[in-house]
């Protein structure tokens, strides 16, 4: 009798061991894979600034994550009217309605669907050069509140699929 006792502790405890390290392979598949999609996740940042040595303001879209960014959609919103820009000379378009941006000279950028922005790397929505004549008295916030007053609204994704949106609109104050 003792001896069948002893048998089944044996196969019992072979079997609960056997279950654990099954636990441990299952936990650790999931736990690698959670790994490999975080080193790769992407984060879009919005920079805004003023540059003082060449007197111009600027707007850039920046990767600050691991992966790249595909951008899946891009969109300017401006009192309540969205615009899905095709093109700069959209966005060109756009700035000419707030202001007349040929006393400034303007260089503009956007992100096209399905490009990939790489880890670290930045694209320069925006950059209004204000002339080497003026000199910038007013701070930065109130630059930007006059000369970009929009919002940014952007869909991307990373190259696991998983899908991200980010509305950017310049806080002040």
């Amino acid at each position: 009798m003792w001896n069948f006792f002893s048998d089944n502790a044996i196969a019992l405890s072979a079997g609960f061991i056997s279950l654990l390290a099954l636990l441990t392979a299952v936990y650790h598949g999931f736990a690698t894979r959670k790994h490999f999609r975080l080193s790769v996740k992407p984060n879009l940042s919005i920079e805004y600034g003023a540059d003082a040595n060449d007197k111009s303001i600027h707007m850039t879209i920046a990767n600050e994550g691991l992966g790249p960014a595909i951008i899946k959609n891009f969109a300017i919103v401006m009192e309540e009217k969205t615009i899905h820009p095709k093109d700069p000379a959209d966005v060109e378009n756009i700035l000419e309605e707030i202001y007349n941006t040929s006393i400034y000279p303007t260089v503009v950028s956007i992100p096209y669907l399905n490009e990939a922005l790489s880890p670290k790397k930045s694209i320069t929505l925006i950059r209004i050069n204000m002339g080497p004549d003026r000199v910038i008295t007013v701070g930065i916030t109130d630059l930007m509140k006059k000369f970009m007053p929009f919002k940014i609204k952007i869909e991307y994704q990373s190259m696991y699929k998983e899908k991200f949106s980010a509305e950017y609109p310049p806080k002040f104050g």
